[in-house]
């Protein structure tokens, strides 16, 4: 079937780059200057624990509350406090400075995805991808407040869309890219212990590409000892200064209400759910739709008979009678989304009168898959020129975003 000139355009290197790297510094100006919060106007703690552990810092103290743990946050806020200062009329002065260092480790984080993953799509699919991942409500929220929560996509991103190129290779990452993902695993532990369903993805992931395609060589298990490896050395190095307290704080983090999914994992995976329908409800309608595609072409259509002579282009073990990815990016993306799934209850477990974004701030390590769910469903679609019509995409992209933005515009100017 002939394809429409639409469908034909592919995203060469560098047309949403732009795009991408200037939203984070549209956002820095719109929360700095066009509808600014002092210090004092919270809806939460986070500003406040950031503070505090930067002045007991400047001051030579050790950090008082360890949450995520935030050992890179905190550091990093000593650093800008030391520049800034920590007179009483510089706090306002110091988190602006604090959201433009963030503005500029997630262009970096979306420059670095689009180039690495979004550059030979369509457009369209490449829009549908990116408007999940800024819509998200936790990254909506946590523009406005500087704290380990609003890094979630400056760290997870770039350290996910690494380890995604690897899988797209049928040679998978080399030794040094895998030990760059350890090394990324760890700081985005350091940062929030809620990235551990992503460690554990990313290392089964590597462990069953090893064990199905690689011979038990030397060779083969320095590459599977490469990633833990280098995620422990960053996650120890980070949090040198604390080393005596994580064993509490990894106790406390794993008895914690949102870490135990009780009895009632059911009730508390629909309440997250009504948050992130109050949040955006198109976003609801079109993770649910993403993920039923992504079980229905992973697990449904993956038992049909594929042509010899077609090729895919992810790495991934074929069966002889199918094409189930047993070891690539399916069984990754099966993980993250299990991860989801799990944290989804572990947050709606914990029923108090919250905004969407702050419920859902433990999901968005996991929900950073979200973008890659469907670059996997396209590339593994058998009518592409169907999910490659650019305006369906950017259409739908813009429906999303224009919904999770403009409810939390809407509910922030409500405060």
């Amino acid at each position: 079937m002939r394809r429409g000139w639409a469908s034909r355009i592919v995203l060469q290197r560098g047309s949403l780059l732009g795009p991408l790297l200037l939203m984070p510094f549209v956002a820095f100006l719109y929360v700095t200057y066009a509808a600014p919060r002092p210090f004092h106007a919270a809806e939460d703690d986070p500003e406040h624990n950031t503070y505090y552990n930067a002045r007991l810092l400047s001051a030579g103290q050790p950090i008082y509350q360890l949450a995520h743990p935030g050992t890179p946050v905190y550091y990093g806020a000593f650093l800008i406090m030391t520049v800034v200062g920590h007179a009483p009329d510089r706090v306002q002065h110091f988190f602006t400075i604090c959201r433009l260092l963030w503005s500029v480790l997630t262009a970096f984080s979306l420059g670095f995805f689009g180039w690495l993953c979004l550059r030979r799509l369509p457009v369209g699919v490449s829009a549908l991808a990116v408007s999940l991942l800024l819509t998200w409500p936790s990254f909506l929220l946590y523009i406005d407040y500087f704290d380990p929560n609003c890094l979630t996509v400056a760290f997870g991103l770039p350290t996910i869309a690494l380890f995604w190129s690897g899988l797209r290779d049928d040679g998978g990452l080399p030794f040094w890219g895998l030990l760059a993902c350890g090394l990324g695993l760890g700081l985005c532990l350091a940062t929030k212990l809620t990235f551990l369903p992503v460690a554990f993805a990313m290392i089964v992931t590597v462990v069953l590409r090893t064990w199905r395609s690689s011979s038990p060589d030397p060779r083969a298990c320095a590459r599977l000892l490469s990633m833990p490896i280098g995620m422990a050395l960053s996650f120890a190095c980070l949090n040198a200064p604390i080393l005596g307290r994580l064993p509490i704080l990894i106790i406390n983090t794993i008895e914690h209400p949102e870490a135990a999914v009780g009895r009632d994992a059911l009730q508390a995976l629909l309440r997250a759910w009504t948050a992130l329908q109050d949040a955006s409800l198109l976003l609801a309608i079109v993770t649910l739709v993403t993920a039923g595609a992504f079980v229905w072409v992973t697990l449904i259509r993956s038992g049909d008979p594929t042509p010899a002579s077609r090729e895919s282009t992810l790495a991934e073990v074929r069966m002889d009678t199918g094409r189930l990815d047993l070891t690539g990016a399916g069984v990754f993306l099966s993980l993250m989304q299990c991860g989801m799934v799990y944290t989804m209850a572990g947050a709606g477990g914990i029923v108090e009168p919250a905004p969407p974004g702050h419920t859902l701030r433990n999901v968005h390590p996991t929900a950073l898959a979200l973008p890659f769910v469907v670059i996997y469903i396209y590339e593994r679609s058998r009518r592409r020129w169907m999910l490659g019509r650019v305006w369906g995409r950017v259409a739908s992209a813009a429906l999303v975003l224009t919904g999770g933005a403009g409810r939390r515009v809407r509910g922030r100017n409500a405060d």
